[in-house]
């Protein structure tokens, strides 16, 4: 969107001079002629400038980057900060759409049978709970807040995840809970997360499949672009899944848009 409108700013520009071309022919010459003999020095002045400019922000951006007073994306990481809608309509309804039925066991396979004949009246939103892992792959919007030492992506629903960036290894033997324990880093301009420590009290997708404690979940993610967020989720269960596997899920930046917190309780 942004590229199209670009091009028709531009187009919209070479419509208006060669309109005013043609209704002014005389003062369109000495306006061209004016801007062509000063151009080159007007050029010259601005690019020493634009350098000087780019200098001194280097400078200052790399003092404060060490002095830990600005964030990530200012000492040369790039900036998640925003409102982010989630696009997952296939990993949003059956987080195993790319496994094989024979990669999940037995029982968790009738569990997800018996949960959407029941049409998921057991689900977590149903009984206003926490989506637990489920919200990395979830169709909704979050809101990403980023400073050097930790990332907190907020839903919603008022729930609230945590990323410690301040160098902490993984805990071994987290306290179960619904939001689980995530630390991460940066390798090159992705954002790697690392989680564990959920309970097993939700679901993976709509459809209902389950977890255990012993789940862990890495991501990567990364902004191709000022308007995508591509997030790769790889998950690994060994107790119900054979083998871990990854999804991609891609949000687009709602730019002037605000978090409406929606309170479960209000609409039961």
């Amino acid at each position: 969107k942004i590229v199209v409108r670009k091009q028709m700013e531009e187009l919209k520009t070479q419509l208006e001079e060669l309109s005013f071309a043609a209704l002014y022919p005389k003062r369109f010459a000495e306006l061209d002629h004016l801007v062509a003999t000063r151009t080159p020095g007007r050029e010259v002045y601005l690019a020493r400038a634009v350098a000087e400019i780019n200098a001194k922000a280097t400078a200052a951006t790399a003092h404060l980057a060490a002095e830990g007073q600005i964030g990530a994306a200012a000492a040369g990481k790039p900036d998640l900060t925003g409102v982010w809608n989630r696009i997952s309509t296939k990993y949003d309804a059956n987080i195993t759409a790319d496994l094989k039925p024979e990669d999940v066991q037995p029982w968790a396979r009738e569990l997800v049978k018996e949960r959407m004949e029941n049409l998921g009246r057991d689900h977590m939103f149903i009984r206003c709970l926490p989506d637990g892992p489920g919200y990395s792959t979830a169709q909704r919007y979050m809101k990403l807040v980023q400073t050097p030492a930790l990332i907190v992506i907020l839903e919603e629903d008022l729930v609230y995840r945590q990323i410690y960036m301040d160098g902490r290894p993984l805990e071994k033997d987290p306290q179960p809970s619904w939001m689980g324990y995530s630390v991460g880093h940066w390798e090159g301009d992705t954002l790697v997360v690392d989680s564990a420590g959920f309970n097993d009290k939700t679901w993976l997708d709509t459809q209902g499949h389950p977890h255990s404690a012993a789940l862990k979940i890495r991501e990567r993610i990364r902004r191709p672009d000022f308007g995508h967020l591509i997030n790769e989720v790889t998950l690994e269960d060994p107790t119900i899944y054979a083998k871990p596997w990854t999804v991609k899920i891609e949000s687009l930046l709602a730019a002037d848009t605000q978090l409406i917190e929606n309170v479960c309780l209000e609409n039961s």
